[in-house]
């Protein structure tokens, strides 16, 4: 059976509503592990950490540096439309980054999720997930708790999301 195949119940919502897993929409990418190892180098630049994603909104006032090698710049460079997931911390919390500083990147506490298909809507992700991490609970239990709450790429990955193409569909 496909992951897309995967029977996703989630109570409540209408049954017009595909069901899908994140990993079926979105290519997940986590950041650049914060080291005293990373800190040093000579391409010091500016990164995202938890505590910059809010709901629906990044908070840019204060961002830290560290140094980025060619290869992570490739595999970290953030797009216009991406979300940024908590992984850490108050874990789903979600915003889209719209390319507001130049070069910026992001730490390993912070997954990146980009659109597999070029379709679906960001913006519409980013209200599914403040829904179901914060408002349904659809996620409950579904974050891994150990001293320090946090959420694994393939927990991530693994979680079921429902949309109605109509609404979260680009043309």
């Amino acid at each position: 059976m496909a992951k897309s195949e995967r029977p996703l119940e989630l109570a409540g919502l209408p049954l017009e509503w595909h069901g899908f897993r994140v990993d079926d929409i979105f290519e997940i990418q986590q950041g650049k592990q914060v080291s005293k190892k990373n800190r040093v180098g000579e391409n010091q630049q500016p990164f995202l950490r938890t505590k910059n994603v809010m709901w629906g909104r990044l908070d840019l006032s204060e961002l830290d540096q560290m140094h980025f090698t060619e290869s992570d710049e490739h595999r970290l460079t953030l797009h216009n439309g991406d979300l940024l997931l908590c992984e850490g911390g108050w874990v789903g919390r979600t915003a889209i980054w719209r390319g507001e500083v130049e070069r910026c990147y992001y730490q390993n506490h912070l997954h990146r999720l980009r659109v597999v298909n070029g379709q679906a809507d960001p913006m519409f992700a980013l209200f599914w997930f403040w829904y179901a991490f914060e408002l349904g609970n659809v996620y409950f239990g579904r974050k891994n708790v150990t001293t320090i709450p946090n959420m694994s790429k393939s927990r991530l990955g693994g979680l079921p999301m429902r949309y109605n193409q109509k609404l979260c569909l680009r043309d």
